[in-house]
């Protein structure tokens, strides 16, 4: 927004303002064709001189210009919905990334992809993985960062380095929140021995 002059008055105005506060003298506001330049009819929905489609941009005469020169006009922008459509489509993106950011979908990708292929093995082919599991059936995920070990028939997530309670506690939530809708888990929990296990056992 702008302040200029009314051209009667002479006293300063909003641009936007469509007739003068102190005097009241009008301001005027014309639509212009984006193709050819045109003025259009206040209604019009193409343009009379070349039939280009009418936009709603409002043109506005800045009042202080005197009869016979050359007036000035302000685009004054109106944003369409397609473009607060695109704009919320990729703020929505942009959230969702974080948002997989922050919960390591992605770090963790391929530690579900391998407790996945062991939850599938047990609902399908592999009655169980015998009492102790074995370094057989062991997988590691994420560059050694964790171990996967099939013990009967829960699944044994280890973390390959010192880590505290509260790291296998976020891990736990994680492989929580991947199986929260998978039917063949019943739980995931830490055991006795502060590793997390993953519970699909009938």
């Amino acid at each position: 927004m702008a302040l200029i002059n009314c051209k009667e008055c002479g006293r300063t105005i909003s641009d936007k303002a469509t007739a003068c506060p102190h005097c009241g003298s009008p301001v005027s506001q014309v639509r212009l064709c984006e193709e050819c330049g045109e003025s259009l009819p206040e209604y019009a929905t193409v343009c009379p001189n070349c039939g280009c489609p009418a936009s709603n941009e409002i043109m506005q005469l800045q009042p202080h210009v005197a009869e016979g020169e050359t007036p000035v006009y302000i685009k004054e922008k109106s944003i369409s919905n397609k473009q607060i459509c695109i704009l919320a489509s990729v703020v929505g993106v942009i959230l969702l990334f974080v948002l997989a950011l922050q919960s390591g979908f992605f770090h963790k990708r391929e530690l579900f992809e391998k407790t996945d292929y062991f939850v599938e093995s047990l609902s399908t082919t592999v009655q169980s993985y015998g009492l102790l599991g074995g370094t057989e059936y062991t997988e590691y995920a994420e560059d050694y960062e964790y171990r996967i070990m099939p013990m009967g028939r829960l699944i044994n997530v280890r973390i390959e380095r010192e880590a505290s309670s509260s790291e296998y506690e976020k891990l736990r939530k994680s492989l929580e929140r991947h199986y929260s809708d998978d039917s063949r888990v019943n739980q995931v929990y830490i055991c006795e021995g502060g590793t997390v296990m993953i519970d699909c056992r009938n």
